[in-house]
């Protein structure tokens, strides 16, 4: 979770270690040539790595933290390694509006929107007369379309629901 420590362990290697390369993604994280270690970009400072097991710690984890990790041990790649940085609070997800804008033919498009900052990951629903629409009536990202010929608008497309995952 954000703010905390992180071991990212390589496979076991049977063979002394020489050399050891840790990548974020494409990017160089920290690396070891048998002499100094160095770390990278927003590794430096927040890092550690065990030249005995190949161990490499990150502190104080933030979001951008989050990404694959491949350790290249003796000049062999390993498996890579997904790490998740998530928050362990989000802020409350706020009361959505709903602005209705017509669109060419029959149809006209609903929207929800709100202040999703510090919410995320959000989801969007659509009730309809108290009911869950269908799969295949919604939209789930934010946007449905309805048929102007229901009877009324309102009544038949009342609400959309904001929620987030708690953690």
């Amino acid at each position: 979770s954000l703010g905390s420590e992180v071991l990212l362990k390589p496979n076991a290697v049977t063979s002394p270690i020489t050399s050891i390369t840790w990548k974020q993604g494409p990017n160089l994280a920290v690396q070891w040539d048998g002499t100094a270690i160095q770390s990278y970009r927003q590794f430096k400072n927040r890092s550690s790595l065990d030249v005995e097991s190949g161990i490499l710690t990150i502190r104080n984890l933030v979001l951008s933290d989050s990404n694959n990790y491949t350790p290249e041990i003796n000049n062999v790649l390993q498996k890579e390694i997904v790490l998740k940085v998530y928050r362990e609070w989000m802020r409350p997800v706020p009361k959505p509006t709903i602005t209705v804008q017509k669109t060419p033919g029959e149809y006209c498009e609903l929207t929800c929107d709100g202040d999703i900052t510090d919410a995320e990951p959000v989801t969007y629903s659509w009730t309809k007369n108290k009911a869950a629409l269908l799969e295949t009536e919604r939209n789930i990202i934010q946007k449905v379309f309805v048929n102007l010929y229901l009877t009324s608008l309102y009544q038949s497309v009342k609400f959309c629901i904001l929620s987030s995952i708690q953690i």
